[in-house]
């Protein structure tokens, strides 16, 4: 079952989910061509059970991904792998 997750909402994330902080990157494609993608820029995984804040979804080219709010940074996390906090109502 997927969840719609709203702005706000809090979410379970277990132990062992990989967070991730991406960056837009140009990348030079020769006859002064260049395309922006969104590149990685530093990943963590979780050390323990985390709860995080919802703060939006992550860009079109990374689809199925939540931008959160954990352990005091902005992360962005696949949305399969977290669950809602138990007791939030969600439609």
């Amino acid at each position: 079952m997927r969840v719609a997750y709203k702005r706000g909402d809090l979410i379970h994330i277990p132990q062992a989910v990989r967070l991730y902080q991406f960056e837009d990157v140009s990348i030079d494609q020769g006859r002064g061509q260049s395309v922006t993608q969104l590149g990685i820029t530093r990943y963590e995984e979780t050390k323990k059970p985390e709860i995080a804040i919802i703060t939006g979804v992550a860009p079109a080219s990374r689809p199925g991904y939540l931008r959160v709010y954990c352990g005091g940074e902005r992360w962005a996390v696949e949305g399969a792998s977290v669950f809602p906090l138990m007791g939030a109502a969600h439609d």
